[in-house]
């Protein structure tokens, strides 16, 4: 009897625990509802919670889903893999739902239901739900590309997968973009394309248009749109096409906060078609592209001449742009390239206002007794903090003219003499002033620089009153060289003289100089410090020496036999 008895209890036990834990099974979904906005031909996705609050999670082996209700919605919602299991006391798993619009939905709001089961206990299954609304709204396609889906997919269904575009290559010519992504565009930019026209049918498609452009999808409007030529496509063959623009239309209306994508649309017939009306192909391909604008000024559409003859006035235009959406104040621009004579020469630009240009023209005269040959001349952009304007791939706004100068020009090398003497100083540790003498041998005007080399032992640093000058044929110029010396410097030294003809070495003068050391004697001082041909002089001045020394000899024996 007792054990009767406790094999009751221990049953009753059984089924109260069976009980309590089928009670007890429940899971929770959350969110337990989700309002969604999708364009037309766009998906998006969103993610809910499965948790698991029961006390056993053996009845939970089994997970299902569907959806419900979304009446007259034909697109597609895809519920991520559900779990075959979860561990009991509020063990979580992640879903992700992804819910596709195709083109052809109707514009409106969809709603139903996202149904989760918990199916461990047959006669007590678990079920809960998510409410979903979708609002569809209208597409931002252009209307080409809209028509290009939507029409002649309608009309010609059999069709349409014989013409394939895809974009083969997206390349920045010119400009600033592109540094780390093609895709990266400047206003301004030059830009090249290439899109690859497919056949993939069995038949002949003819009057394949193909139509391109950059459309801004955020005011619906195209930046930059045009069509090539119509062509013949044979089956199974591929077309190319090289699209190149400018980025130069509309430029105040770029805006980095909004979206931009480039598309290409090809539009087809097939004349064996039974019906005309059903002959209409076309497929469309398209990348989205960053607009960069930010603080950087450049310079645009330079224009300068072919070549330059020696003293011919040249005139270089062109516009600068400020590519910032802010006003720019104070820009100017440095001119450089020294054997022309432009030494950093300063070109006022003044205020620019966002994404607006204004234009330059920089002029200047070819000095005369260059080399026939091609000059870069820098342009570098700089702001009202005197720094040169860099963009966010730390590229500066820096530009080249390549200017060619050829015709009536003179000096070659060997058109030029040299002299030198010591103008003042010579003492260690002083400046030393030596007076350079250049004569223009040539039979032309000339331009010529001067330059002082190969005095570092002695000398820490040299400084030229005025290295680039012009000479007419036979005239003479003088030019001051000033030396510092070094502390440590003493007796005989020498300095390279260089000149150069534009930027050909004329010649290389050396000059021999005396420096006084800092227990210099009084011979030193007697000579000067003799500059140029130093040994002769050193023998003049002791000759002299010996001379004063003789007459006051002779002096001396003189009154004294009087």
């Amino acid at each position: 009897m007792r054990n009767k008895t406790f094999a009751l209890f221990a049953l009753s036990a059984l089924m109260l625990t069976l009980v309590v834990g089928a009670i007890s099974a429940a899971i929770v979904l959350t969110p337990n509802s989700q309002i969604l906005s999708i364009e037309q031909g766009t998906s998006t996705s969103f993610t809910f919670t499965i948790n698991n609050t029961a006390s056993d999670s053996s009845v939970y082996d089994t997970f299902t889903s569907q959806v419900l209700g979304l009446t007259g919605f034909t697109g597609n919602v895809s519920v991520g893999i559900l779990p075959t299991s979860l561990n009991a006391g509020i063990t979580s798993s992640i879903i992700t739902v992804t819910v596709t619009v195709p083109l052809s939905q109707s514009v409106g709001v969809y709603t139903g239901t996202i149904s989760v089961d918990a199916d461990g206990i047959p006669t007590n299954p678990n079920s809960q739900t998510i409410d979903l609304s979708v609002t569809i709204t209208p597409t931002t396609l252009p209307s080409d590309v809209f028509s290009c889906i939507t029409t002649h997919d309608a009309l010609a269904p059999n069709l349409k997968d014989n013409l394939d575009v895809s974009i083969d290559d997206i390349t920045v010519d010119e400009g600033f973009g592109g540094e780390d992504n093609d895709n990266e565009w400047f206003p301004l930019d030059t830009i090249t394309v290439d899109v690859d026209i497919d056949n993939n049918g069995p038949k002949d498609i003819d009057n394949v248009a193909l139509g391109w452009g950059l459309y801004d999808k955020t005011s619906q409007k195209w930046v930059i749109d045009d069509e090539e030529s119509d062509f013949d496509l044979n089956d199974d063959d591929t077309e190319s096409k090289s699209l190149t623009f400018k980025l130069d239309e509309d430029v105040d209306e770029f805006d980095s906060s909004h979206e931009y994508v480039f598309y290409a649309w090809a539009n087809g017939e097939d004349n064996e078609a039974v019906d005309p009306a059903l002959d209409a192909t076309c497929d469309y391909a398209s990348q989205d592209v960053e607009m960069q604008i930010e603080e950087f000024v450049i310079l645009d559409n330079v224009q300068y001449p072919d070549a330059a003859q020696c003293t011919e006035e040249v005139t270089i235009t062109g516009d600068v742009w400020n590519l910032d959406d802010n006003d720019q104040d104070d820009v100017y621009v440095l001119v450089t390239n020294v054997a022309l004579g432009l030494k950093e020469q300063r070109m006022e630009v003044g205020d620019i206002d966002s994404l607006e240009n204004t234009p330059f023209e920089f002029m200047f005269k070819v000095p005369e007794g260059l080399d026939e040959k091609t000059y870069p001349i820098m342009f570098d952009v700089y702001d009202d903090h005197d720094d040169v304007y860099e963009n966010s791939f730390n590229e500066e706004s820096s530009f080249m003219v390549p200017l060619t100068v050829k015709g009536s020009c003179g000096a070659s090398a060997g058109s030029a003499t040299v002299s030198a003497t010591l103008e003042s100083g010579g003492k260690a540790g002083e400046a030393m002033v030596v007076k350079t003498t250049v004569t223009n041998k040539g039979t032309k005007t000339a331009t010529f620089t001067v330059n002082a080399a190969g005095y570092s032992a002695w000398a820490s640093g040299a400084s030229v009153s005025e290295d680039s000058f012009t000479l007419e044929a036979g005239k003479s110029k003088d030019v001051s060289i000033t030396l510092q010396t070094k502390d440590d410097a003493k007796g005989e030294q020498t300095l390279n003289v260089e000149v150069l003809s534009g930027s050909e070495l004329v010649m290389t003068q050396p000059v021999s100089v005396m420096v006084q050391g800092s227990s210099a004697g009084f011979l030193s001082a007697i000579t000067g410090n003799a500059v140029g041909d130093g040994k002769s002089l050193w023998i003049i001045g002791a000759l002299n020496v010996l001379l004063v020394f003789a007459i006051i000899v002779i002096a001396i024996r003189f009154f004294l036999r009087r």
